[in-house]
């Protein structure tokens, strides 16, 4: 319940901080477990090319389903965003510190 009160504020204060010319930018991406038997849509072959889509896309905040940790951790170094969640809910929001 606390983690859920806390990014509901940091949404809060992003939407209240915006000028009204702004755009707030959000992505939702269900990132599917890594397994073995996925062959080619194994997560080391899928990581690059969702980090990118976040990147070129300018997504101030995304919301990440069943990123378990390893995946999370991929996401946030590739991209340089930072994240908020409980670590073991595996649903984290990750949100661009350059430009929130």
């Amino acid at each position: 319940m606390k983690h859920t009160a806390f990014i509901t504020f940091v949404i809060f204060v992003i939407c209240s901080c915006s000028c009204s010319h702004s755009v707030l930018r959000l992505g939702s991406y269900n990132i599917r477990g890594n397994q073995e038997c996925d062959g080619i849509n194994q997560w080391q072959f899928r990581k690059d090319s969702l980090s990118q889509i976040i990147l070129r896309e300018g997504f101030k905040l995304v919301g990440l389903q069943e990123a378990v940790p390893d995946q999370r951790e991929d996401i946030v170094s590739i991209t340089r965003y930072n994240w908020v969640g409980a670590g073991d809910l595996n649903n984290p929001i990750l949100f661009d510190p350059s430009r929130i």
